[in-house]
């Protein structure tokens, strides 16, 4: 009796014009995600980071301890392969990160949506994206009536009367919607990854396998629990026009509104400095006008004539200016510590006001499944910070070398460091940002997953009570 209640219910969704409207339209935005894809990692991939000193980029070249303490050390931000599944707002990221010996955290980013370029306030065409907005309304349009339309016009009295029970025709009815979401899923996801894989830009890999499998089984839970809640509330209403208007109203607040007014209210009520007002509190700090602090004039403003000075006067003023210019440089970068500190708070923040909706869930549990995101980017700095303890230790050691070095280990001033030694470029000490481990990946996605598979189980037992206790006349 299942596999004929089953089999009714794929017929009944595939000879509907809706399937055949959801096929085409998903399979064309995947098809189109895969190819606005390679170019744009292509691009990424071949993008000249010579400006950035992330390792021994020019071999032969040597420099001097004094120079490498205010030289930043650490890595660009490579573009992954899975980003063309979940690219988690990649975007918005720093490109370039890097760490000075003083603990001053560097960064470059290309694209600034915000003050905060942890929030976006736009999406990337990627597998998230479709499944979200596109596959999500693709639901409610076949689900909407499933069963309030059997209620009005009959038929679930008629099947009833049969001695079929109740619980068996809800699975029957989820069964079937959802072996019908399968067929565009999958058929969009394939036909993506062989696009992506062809181009040659992603290598094929174990990892990339389990990343495309799970972040693919994620979808297809989501999608589900989606399906739930439509056959829930269609059963609830009991009229399909009324449970159309509901489900559109909860696609609009899960979708849209709650996700959007997260990133809002996140900037809000945990304020960042704008760039601008960044760049005007550093040129206060340097003593100088922000003009002249952007054109990269960090001299100080006062004017002294050391023609005037005695030796010893020299040398007490040089001391002096020392002093204040490394005084300077460490509330500078206390002020960027600090400012770092805000965006991540303000960041979590918004992810949690995020994660009210299960789209939100969805979407920070595919990017810590796929490693990427702010997820990718929190481990980055912290390993940053990690090896700049090594970096420092480094730095010493080679300052100890030489017997005419003052052996400072303020930071903050690197004309403290007199030393004259000399270091190749292939003696450098080199940052390599380490993949996360499969316990921290689970970690990541634990609090949003477990959160999307207790919503599943409310709403299925919401449909399921709703309807048993459902009057059928």
């Amino acid at each position: 009796m299942f596999g004929t209640l089953v089999r009714r219910e794929l017929l009944d969704h595939l000879l509907r014009w809706r399937f055949l409207l959801v096929f085409m339209i998903s399979s064309v935005v995947f098809v189109f995600s895969a190819i606005t894809f390679v170019p744009a990692h292509k691009r990424a991939l071949e993008e000249k980071l010579s400006s950035y000193t992330g390792g021994p980029s020019r071999a032969g070249l040597q420099q001097s301890v004094r120079n490498l303490v205010s030289k930043p050390v650490g890595t660009a931000r490579r573009p992954l392969g899975i980003e063309f599944a979940v690219n988690a707002d990649s975007r918005y990221l720093p490109v370039y990160l890097g760490i000075q010996a003083n603990g001053r955290m560097t960064t470059y980013t290309t694209a600034l949506g915000t003050d905060n370029y942890l929030l976006s306030r736009f999406e990337d065409v990627d597998w998230v994206f479709i499944v979200s907005f596109v596959l999500t309304f693709a639901v409610i349009v076949l689900c909407y009536d499933s069963v309030s339309s059997e209620i009005e016009d009959g038929t679930l009295k008629i099947v009833l009367s049969n001695s079929v029970s109740r619980s068996l025709i809800l699975w029957s009815k989820f069964a079937g919607a959802f072996c019908v979401l399968l067929v565009p899923l999958l058929t969009g996801c394939i036909i993506s990854l062989l696009i992506v894989l062809n181009s040659g830009m992603v290598a094929f890999h174990k990892g990339l396998v389990l990343q495309v499998g799970s972040v693919s089984l994620l979808s297809a839970f989501y999608l589900a629990v989606v399906t739930w809640i439509c056959i829930f509330v269609s059963a609830w209403l009991g009229r399909s026009s009324t449970s159309l208007v509901v489900l559109l109203v909860f696609y609009v607040l899960s979708a849209l509104v709650i996700p959007g007014l997260a990133g809002t209210l996140g900037a809000k009520l945990v304020r960042v400095d704008s760039p601008q007002e960044v760049q005007a509190k550093e040129a206060a700090i340097q003593g100088l006008p922000a003009v002249l602090f952007l054109s990269g004039v960090h001299a100080s403003r006062d004017t002294v004539d050391l023609s005037k000075m005695t030796a010893e006067e020299k040398q007490k003023y040089n001391e002096e200016q020392d002093r204040v210019r490394a005084d300077r440089q460490r509330q500078i970068s206390l002020y960027r510590a600090d400012l770092e500190r805000k965006r991540v708070a303000q960041l979590g923040l918004a992810m949690r006001m995020a994660m009210l909706s299960p789209n939100g869930l969805y979407k920070y549990t595919a990017a810590a499944l796929a490693g990427s995101g702010v997820y990718r980017y929190r481990r980055l700095t912290a390993q940053l910070n990690g090896f700049v303890i090594s970096w420092r230790d480094f730095l010493i050691s080679q300052d100890r070398l030489d017997p005419k070095s003052k052996n400072s280990t303020d930071f903050e001033n690197s004309r403290s460091f007199s030393s004259t030694v000399m270091i190749p470029d292939d003696r450098l000490p080199v940052f390599e940002e380490r993949l996360p481990s499969y316990r921290e990946i689970l970690g990541d996605a634990l609090i949003p997953g477990s959160t999307l598979l207790g919503i599943s189980v409310i709403v299925f037992f919401c449909a399921f009570l709703v309807f048993a206790r459902k009057p059928i006349h």
